[in-house]
């Protein structure tokens, strides 16, 4: 797997988005001490509690819909929606975006159509792979519907940060095209979209959240974690399934790029992952899947991958896989795991 990570600016099947609602409550007043959002673009610049009470859209194709450039800040969607598909499937711009903030709480939103739905990172600078530095910490996303993005899911840095409970649906690309986006300007290499990224991240958990329909014809990452130490993937349900019902073709020029992953680990020698409690299923009868190139290097599905160079620590344990080509490839630690690709109907 060639190491091609975001930057920073930036339940069982696809059946689900059915159930999701759409819009949030008819009304909804501001809890006291909540500041009203009431229109995008909208920058958050002091700390405090903000919270939206009715939907909201933008159709602008860059920057983000709302940014927040001060620290100790909580913004509550209370179930509201904020979408961003009025700016076409070729959009650069992020729904929710922080660069090097600490202490950023994003709950209970519907964030709708952006390239990523929301970006809470590190700076661009601070994005090497040895030493993990951060400017970037103690962030909280939590109970989010993030649905139809074209790049990514949830994307996430910084030092003690938190991802869960949420729903990330239909992320995804229908070119092979390069994407240098101004939104992810260390992009490089074919891209695949993510449901979510921990990128640069040191002691972080990613716990509970349903990622699903996340797909490009370059393959795609349900759950990556790059450049990364002592995070914590647990409690997770990665589907790829029928995306849009439509039969899906991975492998088919180099594996090492076109790769349908689970859950990806791409780290720094002696950086620590642990994978435990995961559930990863790949339907088998809806995925056309091309064998992989002689180079060995790839995988056309995948349960569990650690990056091919690769050489840190990836710890599995108790995680089902089913349908993939490969369950579990690279866990250095392998403890009751449960591959049932090849049991009999």
């Amino acid at each position: 797997m060639k190491n091609t990570v975001f930057a920073a600016a930036i339940a069982a099947s696809l059946s689900i988005i059915g159930n999701i609602a759409t819009t949030g409550p008819a009304s909804a007043g501001a809890p006291d001490n909540c500041q009203i959002i009431s229109s995008v673009p909208f920058t958050i610049s002091s700390s405090g509690h903000y919270c939206l009470t009715g939907n909201l859209g933008t159709s602008a194709t860059t920057g983000a819909a709302i940014s927040i450039t001060a620290n100790n800040v909580t913004l509550d969607f209370q179930g509201f929606r904020l979408g961003g598909l009025g700016a076409g499937p070729d959009t650069e711009a992020a729904g929710v975006s922080a660069i090097g903030r600490r202490n950023i709480t994003v709950r209970n939103g519907v964030v709708r159509g952006f390239a990523v739905g929301i970006a809470l990172t590190n700076p661009p600078v601070l994005l090497t792979s040895s030493p993990i530095e951060s400017a970037s910490s103690g962030h909280l996303i939590e109970n989010n519907l993030i649905d139809s993005s074209t790049q990514g899911g949830i994307l996430v840095g910084g030092v003690g940060v938190t991802v869960k409970n949420n729903r990330v649906v239909n992320t995804q690309r229908d070119d092979t095209a390069m994407v240098p986006l101004a939104v992810m300007p260390q992009l490089v290499g074919p891209f695949r979209p993510r449901g979510i990224t921990a990128l640069n991240v040191n002691d972080g958990l990613i716990q509970g959240n349903h990622v699903s329909g996340t797909f490009s014809p370059n393959g795609a990452y349900g759950i990556e974690i790059a450049q990364s130490n002592g995070v914590n993937v647990s409690g997770n349900t990665v589907n790829f399934g029928s995306i849009d019902n439509t039969p899906v073709l991975v492998g088919s020029q180099n594996a090492l790029e076109d790769t349908l992953a689970g859950i990806a680990v791409d780290n720094a020698e002696g950086a620590v992952t642990t994978v435990r409690d995961n559930t990863i299923m790949f339907d088998s009868d809806e995925l056309i899947l091309a064998v992989a190139p002689a180079n060995g290097f790839g995988l056309a599905t995948a349960g569990i991958m650690r990056a091919p160079f690769s050489s840190s620590l990836v710890g599995c344990k108790d995680n089902v896989v089913g349908g993939a080509g490969n369950a579990f490839s690279g866990c250095t630690l392998s403890q009751n795991n449960l591959d049932f690709t090849n049991f009999p109907n």
